[in-house]
């Protein structure tokens, strides 16, 4: 009987030492909020949620702070009614109605609305003047499985979609249940979010209806963190997936921050990332966007190669344009692709416009090559809008687009907003074709503003060049070329036009 009792406590004091924890950085554990100034890791440091482990407690001598994952534990439990809002408590997304699309999971199949419905995590602090420079998020998440059950999420920042922090959470696979941290370095275009002293973060789905459901222990915010921090390596081959050479001046992105660029033995190498779980993501125009994830120690390098495939859809034309202003009110906002969208994986792609810190809800209209987005109420007069799509749309073969696209545009004129930034400088016009539709040929004109080598060819659907045009140098001004589809089918092409400073592309009709 002693033996017995003697082991229980054993166990009970091996999986719940933490609440006595205490550090420089950290503060006190048990406390549900903490909020610290000039610590060894930051200008200023604010949690939300005690560290405790969903109230389960730590293993001796775990470090919830190393990336390691925690074992396996109980599910469900009891949500503690003290405990902040979105911490230590099971959430099911919000679109989950009972019937999702590939099973459910324990935490969804344990529990009920309302007590599981999705809650957000509220940071709040004083910056007391303190400028803020950069960020980084510390949130030790549980039981996320976003491939297994088919589920989407979206993480929002004050209403805001972060997808560097999207693609961390969807390619997390949890299974157990196990937990561990994630570390995420704030991207300089979202600080701004923070400069209010009040930081609410949702991870949510809001369209799949998957049967996932997940939770969060606490969330970290350091504002200014310390430059002494742990970092580690991420080294790599870059290939053509066909033809095997290597490929170069591919971006690659760890966590949507860190970048570096392969040289011509297709080689990176990206020395300053910080420990934890990293994702990595690759852009090339002409092949599709890759991510992979990988586990960061403090001074281990980690080897990460990819193969890339190609063709990827890439984007035609974009209504409003970039920085275009005085846009009408009612306008919709299109994108047009060069090959057919798959259908199938169409509705898992990222695509939203922001206002501000707003995101603007609308509606979706799809046909086989472009997305129109009509926004539920009319556009605001004198508003500046940006438009972002991430890389999760697929052509028919499955290959994603080969770079996040995002652009602004405004309904005043510049005078309203200030000055709209250029994203480049003017390089040349591209005019209609005429005649289109056409039979048997058409003229394309363009105006080139600086001289160089030109490329112009004749692309299918599938993205296969039929017909090349123009491969030459050529000088400022006016140019045209001619078109001859007498040996094309009738159906539906696209002229692109290339150079070192520019790539256009216009679609054209052949009817016999």
């Amino acid at each position: 009987m002693k033996q017995s009792i003697f082991f229980i406590f054993l166990i009970l004091f091996l999986f719940n030492y933490s609440a006595a924890q205490d550090s420089l950085s950290n503060g006190n554990w048990a406390n549900k909020y903490e909020l610290l100034r000039n610590t060894p890791e930051a200008a200023l440091m604010v949690r939300t949620g005690d560290i405790d482990n969903l109230g389960f407690g730590w293993p001796v001598g775990f470090n919830p702070f190393s990336g390691a994952n925690t074992p396996s534990h109980g599910y469900p439990w009891a949500a503690d009614t003290i405990d902040p809002s979105g911490t230590d408590r099971i959430m099911v997304i919000t679109s989950y109605t009972g019937s999702p699309p590939a099973g459910r999971d324990g935490y969804t199949a344990g529990t009920s609305r309302p007590e599981n419905s999705v809650r957000p995590i509220t940071l709040n602090y004083e910056l007391d003047g303190l400028l803020i420079q950069s960020a980084m998020l510390q949130i030790f998440v549980d039981d996320f499985q976003a491939s297994l059950w088919k589920a989407q999420y979206q993480v929002l920042m004050d209403g805001v979609r972060i997808p560097g922090l999207e693609i961390i959470i969807n390619d997390l696979i949890q299974t157990g249940p196990i937990g561990r941290i994630i570390k995420y370095e704030v991207p300089e275009t979202y600080l701004y979010l923070l400069e209010d002293g009040k930081l609410e973060i949702v991870f949510d789905d809001y369209t799949t209806g998957a049967g996932d459901g997940y939770a969060i222990d606490f969330i970290k915010l350091l504002i200014n963190p310390s430059l002494d921090r742990n970092y580690g390596t991420i080294t790599g081959t870059i290939k053509d997936q066909t033809t095997s050479l290597f490929l170069d001046s591919v971006k690659v992105v760890a966590n949507g921050s860190v970048t570096a660029f392969s040289g011509t033995d297709g080689t990176y190498m990206i020395d300053s990332v910080f420990t934890g779980l990293i994702t990595v993501q690759t852009f090339l125009p002409g092949y599709g966007s890759q991510t992979k994830t990988v586990i960061i120690e403090e001074g281990q390098t980690e080897n990460v190669d990819f193969f890339l495939i190609s063709p990827a859809p890439e984007v035609v034309s974009i209504w409003p344009e970039v920085d275009a202003f005085n846009v009408s009110l009612s306008d919709s906002i299109t994108v047009e692709f060069d090959v057919a969208i798959d259908t199938a994986t169409v509705n898992l792609f990222s695509f939203y416009v922001q206002a501000g810190d707003s995101s603007i809800p609308g509606s979706f209209y799809f046909d086989s090559t472009s997305i129109v987005f009509t926004p539920h109420n009319n556009f605001m007069e004198n508003t500046e809008y940006r438009v972002t799509l991430n890389t999760n749309i697929t052509n028919l073969l499955g290959v994603p687009v080969s770079q996040n696209i995002s652009w602004k545009f405004s309904t005043g004129a510049p005078t309203a907003i200030g000055k709209l930034e250029t994203s480049a400088p003017r390089a040349f016009d591209l005019f209609p074709a005429y005649p289109n539709p056409f039979n048997p040929s058409t003229r394309l004109r363009y105006n080139l503003y600086k001289s160089g080598r030109v490329q112009i060819g004749v692309y299918d659907l599938t993205g296969r060049m039929v017909k090349e045009l123009i491969v030459q140098n050529q000088s400022i001004g006016n140019h045209s070329v001619s078109i001859d589809g007498s040996g094309l089918s009738s159906g539906i092409y696209f002229v692109r036009v290339r150079s070192a400073a520019f790539v256009k592309t216009q679609k054209i009709a052949l009817i016999k």
